[in-house]
């Protein structure tokens, strides 16, 4: 069995792994692969969470503030905040088990390109762009939970002022 360095991944005859049949760089090849696939996976479920957290809560929102003094609206108030701690958490996950998949595939692409002038797109990618992303994420569940989070007491205070 060979240890995999950069110039064996480079190579274009294909080193046996053992008793797969298949070359190191081409188990690299589909794991970097599967990884990436992996990752947007992840990424995607994050937007989505996003989404549908943001718009849940806002009609529940809606119909509360069409609706006063019944019990069931003095409990559903605390829905909204319940469910945007609940996505929160769900992105936080995700976006956490993808760094370990990231990590990785950077480090391959560094073993792979080390030396040469254009570095592999994970490197080139994360030194290039997004760098506001995480920010962005973080200030739009902050801004998400602590507005559901104010709103049962903003309604106990107008609540039927009108009625």
């Amino acid at each position: 069995m060979e240890t995999l360095t950069s110039t064996s991944l480079n190579q274009e005859k294909p080193v046996s792994s053992g008793d797969t049949g298949i070359s190191p760089a081409e188990l690299y090849l589909k794991t970097f692969d599967e990884l990436k696939k992996e990752i947007a996976a992840s990424v995607t479920d994050a937007r989505s969470t996003e989404r549908n957290t943001l718009l849940l809560c806002g009609g529940i929102i809606a119909y509360i503030s069409g609706h006063c003094g019944t019990q069931a609206i003095v409990v559903a108030r605390y829905l909204p905040v319940v469910l945007a701690v609940f996505g929160a958490f769900r992105v936080s996950a995700l976006m956490l088990s993808a760094n370990p998949r990231a990590q990785y595939l950077k480090a391959l692409e560094k073993d792979t390109f080390d030396g040469r002038k254009l570095p592999g797109w994970e490197e080139f990618f994360r030194n290039h762009y997004r760098r506001g992303v995480g920010a962005s994420m973080i200030i739009f569940w902050t801004i998400l939970v602590a507005g559901t989070a104010a709103l049962p007491y903003f309604l106990a205070v107008s609540e039927c002022k009108s009625h």
